[in-house]
């Protein structure tokens, strides 16, 4: 096996397409848009996409406000200037995709700058609210951990016009946690927020065969603990559920992966398996 370095998600999928690579990462929102033609496919579309795997990686996306804007919210974000993450992020185009779902783009005031811009244009009242996220319920982005030290912020609500739109919008998973990864304490309004999870998978081509996505997801699961030491933000593998939390349901999972589930009583029949070659 060798690992390929690419563009990011959307080149991934057009990879694969063109038969460049048989195994890729992509975020749910990417292979979403793919499957439907939507967005970037409508005009340049691809004609196949890899079976889902495993889950990799879950970015809990969600609101904070700056003290003193009197932002409680989402319902309050009309007229602010927001800033919804930097453009050409992954993270952005959801975040877009979802205000725009809810009607809500044409009435804030978005402020497009570099993350690492952020604290100061906070500091120079530029900025009314955020949003920012952690990952696998581990970390605080580095990003926003400059936030924490250069400002007052807090957590805010998410309103019912924007909770339908993230219901609405397939690339999302609706996920309620607790802020975590803050030195200051962001919950004076609220102690959980929504946030809205952009899961990252590692899928997998019919032309790889069934008992090495099945030996993959096994090793990943057998000795969690050797992968946590190499990595601390990793998923908790321990927990056979982890594989499957940011599958989408209408698109086929690889056999491998199938059949790992299968063994360990986590299948869900409401799945449809792909076919593969091998």
């Amino acid at each position: 096996m060798s690992v390929q370095e690419t563009e990011g998600w959307v080149s991934n999928a057009y990879l694969y397409d063109k038969g460049n690579i048989p195994a890729v990462s992509l975020d749910n929102n990417t292979a979403d848009l793919a499957f439907q033609g939507a967005g970037k496919f409508n005009d340049q579309p691809v004609e196949s996409l890899p079976y889902q795997g495993l889950g990799y990686t879950t970015i809990q996306i969600y609101w904070l406000a700056v003290e003193g804007s009197g932002i409680e919210s989402t319902a309050d974000l009309s007229g602010k200037n927001v800033f919804p993450i930097q453009p050409g992020f992954g993270t952005r185009l959801l975040t877009e995709t979802i205000l725009k779902e809810a009607d809500m783009w044409n009435d804030i005031q978005p402020v497009n700058v570099d993350v690492g811009d952020v604290p100061g244009a906070i500091a120079e009242d530029r900025i009314d609210a955020f949003a920012t996220y952690g990952v696998n319920g581990k970390s605080l982005v580095s990003w926003g951990q400059q936030i924490d030290v250069n400002a007052d912020v807090y957590a805010i609500e998410m309103g019912p016009t924007f909770e339908k739109a993230v219901d609405n919008v397939g690339g999302a998973r609706k996920v309620e946690i607790e802020p975590y990864g803050w030195d200051q304490d962001v919950t004076k309004l609220t102690d959980k927020v929504t946030s809205w999870s952009l899961d990252g998978q590692l899928r997998f081509g019919s032309e790889v065969p069934k008992d090495v996505v099945h030996e993959i997801l096994s090793v990943l699961h057998d000795h969690v603990d050797t992968v946590e030491e190499a990595d601390s933000n990793t998923l908790p593998y321990g927990e056979v559920d982890t594989f499957s939390a940011s599958y989408l349901p209408d698109q086929p999972i690889h056999p491998g992966a199938a059949a790992f589930l299968k063994e360990n009583d986590a299948w869900n029949d409401d799945w449809k398996v792909g076919d593969v070659s091998t």
